[in-house]
């Protein structure tokens, strides 16, 4: 059974006479890391926005793990997905030390399983030892390892993260490109990310390509390179 079932999903801002989203079709398996890949404009972003529920759609239906979060009679807000999100530039709190920053979205469990599973992901990423420093003492690869530590840590049904290595040196995005796939895979997570670059794919079980509001192409990585549909695809994988 699919874990992430997105069924005949159209989105368009208000007031817009044109989809920003047009009959969108994908499935994802439990533990699995999908790529969301297109060129800028191509609605990946608001695709990610929509999985979060900070976007209501026109029509579609969502299911993760057999739980509806979309269709005609149902929405689930974004406070009741149970979704961890690593926004693009991480989003952490600046007047908060690492310890605080994860412990911000734990505030439903007693003090002590808190700090538990704190330490637990802060162990999980590598970064247990920088527990009391605060962002500005961060690289911009650990302050990514906390957002993303914050984002597991209270156990989410999927980890969505937008464009999570643009902001990346370019010689530190392989090396942290394989920590989060690592990362992903000992927690089992399930998870979703857009980016616009070809290399991002090497982390991805699955990707999904978008042209202009529509899927193109679904595929393994391997399968898509083997066998691209269209121009558009070649022009986005470099071939």
């Amino acid at each position: 059974m699919n874990y992430i079932d997105l069924k005949n999903l159209f989105f368009k801002y208000r007031n817009s006479v044109e989809d920003i989203l047009k009959n969108i079709n994908f499935t994802a398996n439990k533990g699995e890391i999908t790529a969301i890949i297109g060129e800028s404009g191509s609605g990946k972003s608001t695709l990610l926005r929509i999985l979060a529920g900070l976007e209501i759609p026109q029509a579609g239906e969502l299911k993760v793990n057999n739980k509806i979060f979309i269709d005609d009679e149902n929405f689930i807000p974004v406070e009741k997905r149970g979704i961890g999100m690593v926004f693009q530039d991480y989003a952490l709190f600046p007047h908060l030390s690492v310890e605080k920053n994860v412990l911000f979205g734990l505030n439903k469990l007693e003090k002590k399983s808190a700090e538990k599973r704190t330490h637990e992901v802060l162990d999980l990423v590598s970064m247990k030892e920088f527990i009391k420093r605060y962002p500005h003492e961060l690289s911009g690869g650990q302050q990514q390892r906390i957002a993303l530590a914050r984002a597991l840590a209270p156990n989410p049904e999927i980890i969505l993260l937008d464009e999570p290595f643009s902001n990346l040196d370019a010689n530190l995005q392989g090396k942290i490109r394989n920590e989060l796939k690592a990362i992903l895979k000992t927690s089992g997570e399930t998870a979703i990310f857009v980016s616009h670059d070809k290399d991002d794919l090497e982390i991805a079980d699955r990707v999904v390509i978008l042209d202009r509001g529509e899927v193109i192409q679904t595929g393994t990585p391997a399968e898509i390179f083997r066998n691209p549909k269209n121009e558009y695809v070649r022009h986005i994988l470099g071939i």
